[in-house]
């Protein structure tokens, strides 16, 4: 299984914070430490609280991936896409929780969907590699050779 932990971005976004975020810091670390001890429900109860004790920061967008993570790990890949859905209404410019919903969809059997995520990463992103790989992937999947030459085309030109 992919590794989906974003801990070094997530703590190094936190020294940002002011100092009224102490507790959401020490939920951040504590729900890190659970997901890579393979803690799961303790990792998404501190990044639950996390989320809940500042809303609106924008260090969120690693804790819901984080989350979504922790769910994955779980084995609850329902709440784990709910939690890429919620992400993605607060960050919808967000081409890192684009990628990671789209290789999650990929993972478990939504190639669509993960093509449809894909697709928006390319108009801000078009020489990603790793995007243009697993679109074409999913291209050489559905036999459409010829766009699977293109974006294989694209990796090796960019």
């Amino acid at each position: 299984m992919k590794k989906y932990i974003i801990s070094a971005i997530a703590i190094v976004a936190l020294h940002a914070l002011p100092t009224y975020a102490q507790n959401y810091r020490q939920f951040v670390i504590e729900g890190t430490q659970a997901l890579e001890a393979g803690k799961t429900d303790d990792a998404i109860e501190n990044y639950t609280k996390a989320i809940a004790l500042a809303p609106e920061n924008r260090a969120n967008e690693y804790i819901y991936a984080n989350l979504a993570a922790a769910y994955i790990q779980s084995k609850n890949t329902k709440e784990a896409e709910n939690i890429y859905n919620t992400a993605l209404e607060k960050f919808p410019e967000s081409n890192n929780l684009l990628k990671l919903r789209g290789n999650f969809y990929l993972d478990t059997g939504n190639p669509d969907k993960a093509q449809k995520d894909y697709n928006k990463i390319l108009i801000n992103e078009p020489y990603n590699q790793e995007v243009l790989y697993h679109r074409a992937y999913i291209h050489v999947k559905n036999k459409e050779t010829e766009k699977a030459y293109s974006d294989y085309y694209a990796i090796l030109t960019a």
